[in-house]
């Protein structure tokens, strides 16, 4: 498969995924997006950095809401949708009670 081919194939999809997390993903024709978050750029990469993911803040250029987000190849991609769906929407309190190992309620 041609790379360019392939790098707008997974930048498509990485952008309409970013998209679906109600990011605003500016048009791109390089490897990298430029995605703006209602949160600050600063505390998102570092919630991402914790996550062990690296991104860039665009803060110091004066765009406070703003990351440049990397292309990378589909499993590189998915690892970042994944935790920006967790960093975006987490899991309530509630929920986290449901979901036990079903070996740890026993009825006696």
């Amino acid at each position: 498969v041609n790379a360019v081919a392939s790098n707008r194939r997974r930048r498509q999809a990485l952008a309409a995924a970013l998209t679906r997390l109600g990011a605003t993903v500016y048009p791109s024709s390089a490897n990298f997006l430029m995605v703006r978050f209602d949160d600050s750029a600063d505390a998102m990469a570092r919630a991402l950095l914790s996550h062990r993911i690296v991104v860039l803040s665009l803060s110091e250029y004066g765009l406070r809401d703003c990351l440049r987000i990397t292309v990378g190849s589909d499993e590189a991609n998915a690892r970042l949708v994944a935790a920006l769906t967790h960093i975006l929407h987490p899991p309530s309190a509630v929920s986290r009670l449901f979901e036990l190992p079903a070996a740890s309620c026993t009825w006696r």
